[in-house]
């Protein structure tokens, strides 16, 4: 758990979102043990040297998920990924944070350092295994943002 209060410090959208206790009851994700969220990184930044460009997914089987992004990106790779038990709400909330932090580029194109990529995935995916710990399960992000300010 110090983990996910590490990284919800680097993360300012995060950093408002404060879930409280509710019950200690496990809810059950549709996880299988190969599901991730993933960054796939697609180049350098057209406008900001310090960011990076990555293409934000979910898949269950990483190595034929990325197969087609090698024919439009040659050179890249998998930059970063991470298992989750809910990888739909998990990559829905991974989106809302980074449109709210303002690196959305297109559909699921991202602009982000690549510090920052990796705290805020692993933001994500902690503040997710919490909810589920405690029973709850807000569908976005945003929503959630907008009750707490």
């Amino acid at each position: 758990m110090n983990f996910l209060y590490a990284a919800l410090r680097r993360v300012p959208i995060l950093r408002r979102i404060c879930p409280t206790a509710g019950r200690r009851e496990r809810v059950r994700g549709r996880a299988t043990p190969n599901t991730v969220l993933y960054a796939f990184h697609c180049g350098p930044s057209t406008q900001n040297e310090r960011f990076q460009r990555y293409k934000v997914g979910k898949t269950v089987d990483l190595a034929r998920r990325i197969r087609p992004y090698r024919t439009i990106y040659p050179n890249g790779q998998v930059f970063y990924s991470v298992a989750c038990a809910d990888i739909d709400v998990a990559e829905r909330w991974l989106h809302d944070v980074l449109k709210m932090s303002g690196y959305h580029v297109a559909r699921e194109i991202f602009e982000v350092p690549p510090d920052v990529m990796k705290a805020t995935m692993d933001a994500v995916v902690g503040l997710h295994r919490f909810w589920l710990v405690n029973g709850k399960r807000p569908g976005r992000i945003r929503t959630l943002a907008k009750a707490t300010y």
